[in-house]
């Protein structure tokens, strides 16, 4: 199936999509007359690539404009345009987009013609040799009067569509449409911007919530297990058996006491005790083994050591209950 070629504007339309579509993307051109690669700006490193910003930082209104001018300047008949985007420190080839040869020898005769018939129009006005020059002050204006397209703008306005369209209708010039475009891309690139920078800070909120309501969880749950624990421990100092314990233990003690006598008279006499067990854990010893003492006390016994052992806090409060419990015990006898 064959196509109509595009037309010049449709070709430099497309060139400025391209360029539009992503700030990365660039042309790199080749005047097919002498196979060089076309210069735009000498004084700045990628010299030879045509950017977005190369068309905005110029005195050039568009890029149709823009290579308007590269063509009479150099005299371009045939050209041959890579699309590319810069990847780091490299570039690479634009996806779905092959390098293309273009004919530009009729707009170069199209802007020669042009150029011809506006300088014998100013022939015209006044013959050669009775030219005359008179100096003009500047006169100060107050604002930058409205362009008026002239009949290759309003071409191009109509290619555009309906937003052409109502430009014309409007009495706006290409200038000042290309103007207004300009502002409007500019206004949604900052509001989807904008937009992306609230959704990020959503997220952010979002994970802040949770990462405290981890570290409130992980607080209550310490002071709970805090709480459980020192529960646990008066729970059992306030046991009925631990009572029984207290209770019984002076009578045990007295019998200890008794026995621990004797057995240190038997130790002078060379009889009794292990060898290398200090006299508390002989007298330990002969507590549990002693009739009075049951299972239940030396189990309860058993419990109050371990938990001594883990527990040196324990021991103390031990201590201080059992001081107490014999305090009282010799106040009340």
């Amino acid at each position: 199936m064959n196509t109509e070629p595009k037309s010049y504007i449709e070709v430099i339309k497309d060139w400025e999509n391209f360029l539009g579509d992503h700030p990365n993307n660039f042309l790199r051109i080749k005047n097919l007359n002498n196979n060089q690669w076309l210069i735009y700006n000498e004084n700045s490193t990628g010299h030879s690539l045509l950017k977005r910003e190369t068309v905005e930082t110029s005195d050039f209104p568009d890029l149709i404009a823009y290579f308007d001018d590269q063509i009479k300047r150099k005299k371009l008949n045939e050209v041959y345009v890579q699309f590319k985007r810069t990847s780091g420190n490299t570039s690479v080839f634009a996806q779905n987009r092959k390098p293309e040869k273009f004919d530009l020898s009729h707009r170069r005769r199209e802007l020669e013609n042009s150029g011809n018939v506006q300088q014998n129009n100013m022939a015209q006005q006044t013959p050669d040799h009775q030219q005359t020059f008179t100096a003009v002050p500047p006169q100060p204006q107050a604002h930058s009067p409205r362009h008026s397209p002239n009949g290759f703008e309003k071409e191009v306005m109509h290619h555009m569509g309906g937003l052409g369209a109502a430009a014309l209708g409007a009495g706006l010039g290409y200038r000042e449409l290309v103007t207004l475009e300009k502002k409007a891309e500019m206004s949604d690139h900052y509001k989807g911007e904008m937009e992306r920078y609230k959704k990020e800070n959503d997220i952010l909120v979002i994970d802040n919530r949770d990462l405290q309501g981890k570290v409130n969880n992980a607080t209550r749950e310490k002071e709970l297990a805090i709480k459980e624990t020192q529960l646990a421990t008066k729970s059992w100092m306030d046991s009925d058996n631990l009572k029984a314990l207290i209770e019984n233990m002076g009578p045990v003690v007295q019998t200890i006491l008794s026995k621990g006598q004797a057995g240190a008279a038997n130790q002078q006499l060379g009889m009794g005790s292990a060898t290398g067990i200090s006299e508390a854990k002989q007298r330990l010893i002969e507590y549990v083994c002693a009739e009075e003492v049951d299972d239940a006390k030396v189990v309860i016994l058993e419990n109050a050591l371990a938990a001594m052992y883990h527990r040196p806090d324990f021991a103390n409060k031990l201590y201080e209950i059992i001081q107490n419990e014999m305090s009282d015990a010799a106040a009340g006898s």
